[in-house]
């Protein structure tokens, strides 16, 4: 399995290099400076995102989610959809690496 075009990293467990180069050339569609790194830099905002801290904005989004029957539409109130844009721009910052301008393109 080990990838041909990408060097392994030094000091980093072969089984786990060769793992780790793999899915950055599939992602990264080639071997290319930065692959491995952007992986990671994935993997971490994909964590960020999911051990995102609760606020007072997510508990209120939480609890209007759980009060509203499965399958059914959720129209959401002045406070709750302020909540929900300010979610989503928190959300956006970590996936975005804090740019100010690429966090609007997701």
């Amino acid at each position: 399995m080990r990838n041909r075009r990408c060097p392994r990293p030094p000091r980093l467990n072969p089984d786990i290099a060769d793992l780790v180069s793999t899915f950055a050339e599939q992602l990264a569609g080639g071997c290319r400076p930065g692959g491995r790194t952007e992986l990671v830099s994935l993997l971490a905002r994909l964590a960020g995102l999911l051990d995102l801290v609760p606020t007072d904005d997510t508990r209120l989004l939480t609890a209007r989610l759980r009060a509203t029957p499965p399958g059914t539409g959720c129209v959401l109130s002045d406070t709750e959809e302020a909540a929900h844009a300010r979610t989503a721009d928190r959300m956006n910052h970590i996936w975005a690496h804090g740019s100010g301008i690429d966090r609007y393109l997701y």
